[in-house]
């Protein structure tokens, strides 16, 4: 063999290999993923009793996933302590792989005020479901705006910049 021959022997064989990966990651490789990261967190400042939160959903996974729902729930339970239910028109919605979805959400001005008082966390856990029935949680653990006498709101911590990930039941 000549050593044109060999090196497109080489080339050839490269070649299939990518052809039987890109094959096989087409049709028969399946992955699950969704990033959600919170984009808007304010409050209501004419009283309409709301803190609002905008989230953007990424379905980086080649499979199609339900949004379903999203639940409150407080880190550190104590008697007496009760959790408003949150409602959204825009769940449940299907997000496409590759797709990105807007979702916001209102949370009661009253519960963050009392959470605020007793520096107590709470946390958004998304319901979400996958094409071939896994059930997921996207959870992103928040601390009520603290807004002192003058009404001046502090400042955020970073961890809100941070994206949150799917994680299996």
């Amino acid at each position: 063999m000549t050593t044109n021959e060999i090196i497109t022997l080489i080339i050839s064989g490269l070649a299939f290999v990518i052809s039987g990966a890109s094959f096989y990651f087409s049709f028969f490789y399946r992955k699950t993923s969704l990033i959600g990261n919170l984009l808007i967190y304010t409050t209501d400042f004419e009283g309409h009793g709301s803190v609002d939160c905008e989230f953007s959903f990424s379905n980086t996974g080649n499979k199609e996933i339900l949004l379903r729902g999203v639940d409150i729930d407080l880190i550190k339970w104590e008697y007496g302590d009760l959790v408003p239910k949150i409602l959204s028109p825009q769940l449940p919605i299907v997000i496409k792989p590759g797709g990105v979805s807007l979702v916001k959400l209102s949370i009661p001005k009253y519960f963050c005020e009392k959470l605020s008082h007793k520096q107590k966390e709470f946390s958004l856990d998304f319901s979400v479901i996958s094409s071939d029935g896994t059930q997921y949680f996207a959870t992103l653990i928040l601390m009520p705006m603290i807004i002192d006498e003058d009404g001046n709101i502090g400042f955020l911590p970073e961890s809100l910049k941070r994206p949150f990930l799917l994680k299996r039941i």
